[in-house]
């Protein structure tokens, strides 16, 4: 069953701006240390801060929870070999994760021109197996 649905919009362009005035103090404010590991490196930074910041806001609409209730440390999204969006969640967001029943959050993540796009779906019911722990 599906709980809550969220998609994100962000520019590319806006993100760069935003981290050439506050660097490495940004992306620890936004990231989570595996994050900040895995961040391209030269002009593809702003591009893939942009898809993460969109992505995790996009997870948090699912929710239905502003942007603010949660750090946006408490979750962190992962993107595997084949390609594919995940997200694991700890402290406070993983607790509402739990209160509210979501057993998967399905996230798809990309960027075109000078935009990154996120949507993110929460499904709850019975699983076995979270997918976002």
């Amino acid at each position: 069953m599906i709980l809550g649905a969220g998609n994100d919009l962000v520019s590319i362009a806006r993100m760069a701006r935003i981290h050439e005035r506050h660097g490495e103090r940004f992306e620890r404010r936004v990231l989570g240390e595996a994050e900040r590991a895995d961040l391209a490196e030269g002009e593809g930074r702003a591009a893939d801060l942009a898809l993460r910041f969109a992505a995790k806001e996009a997870i948090l609409k699912s929710l239905g929870a502003g942007l603010f209730r949660f750090s946006l440390q408490e979750m962190e999204v992962r993107r595997a070999p084949d390609g594919r969006y995940s997200v694991v969640t700890h402290g406070e967001l993983r607790a509402e994760f739990l209160r509210r029943g979501v057993r998967a959050m399905h996230l798809d993540a990309t960027t075109a021109g000078d935009m990154a796009a996120a949507l993110a779906v929460a499904e709850g019911g019975p699983e076995r197996r979270r997918s976002w722990l």
